[in-house]
């Protein structure tokens, strides 16, 4: 991307988007999610695959996404800090600043408040726990439904 971005060969839309995407990538936030979805991808990527075996039963289709969902929730909170462990150290690495200018609105002085702000880390804390939570709802609603088939269809 510096290359595209700094190349004199290159036109001018390609060198900026280039050097948008560039400034977009070496963020704390961009990092700091590419460690959390490796983890939560590669477990999906072993279910699917499993899913997908020839002459599979819908129970044991149940029992695999029921292995999955307690996967969700028995490693929630170790995903999420082993994710920004990484992210953090990543950064430090790449000298990827991880902190965030503060935009400051203005106020009128009787609307001055005691605002404490999360810092970028503690967002991006609650911004993964979300996303976990939300994925183990989606799943467990899917399970339930599957559990339903098999109890109907199954044989």
């Amino acid at each position: 991307m510096e290359e595209l971005r700094d190349g004199q060969s290159e036109n001018m839309e390609t060198r900026g988007d280039a050097g948008c995407f560039l400034s977009t990538i070496l963020t704390y936030n961009f990092v700091a999610y590419l460690h959390f979805w490796v983890r939560v991808l590669n477990e999906i990527n072993d279910s699917q695959k499993y899913l997908q075996t020839r002459g599979l039963g819908l129970d044991a289709c149940a029992s695999k996404m029921q292995s999955f969902l307690s996967f969700l929730a028995k490693e929630r909170d170790s995903v999420v800090l082993e994710a920004h462990a990484a992210a953090f150290e990543s950064c430090e690495d790449m000298d990827i600043p991880m902190e965030r200018r503060i935009w400051k609105k203005k106020r009128l002085r009787e609307e001055e408040t005691a605002d404490i702000r999360l810092t970028m880390q503690q967002e991006m804390r609650m911004e993964h726990l979300e996303v976990m939570d939300r994925l183990k709802a989606k799943i467990s609603r899917r399970t339930q439904e599957l559990r339903n088939l098999n109890i109907h269809f199954g044989f």
